[in-house]
């Protein structure tokens, strides 16, 4: 099989891995309000606290936001 690969042109190469997507400035205000809220009511017996997951997919690599950094 490797000798057919190679008479067609076929070539061992390294991969590229996906470069880590940067850190969104925005990202530290989200969570310093949510500790403010969290803060705020934790011990308001009216309040109930719940959990949500709200991770959206991310393109990784060359191809994430359209090519840009």
């Amino acid at each position: 099989m490797r000798d057919i690969l190679n008479r067609l042109g076929y070539r061992l190469r390294r991969i590229r891995k996906a470069k880590p997507l940067k850190k969104l400035k925005e990202t530290d205000a989200v969570f310093d309000n949510v500790r403010a809220v969290h803060q705020r009511y934790q011990d308001d017996p009216e309040t109930l606290e719940i959990s949500f997951d709200a991770k959206a997919k991310v393109n990784e690599g060359e191809y994430s936001r359209g090519g840009k950094m």
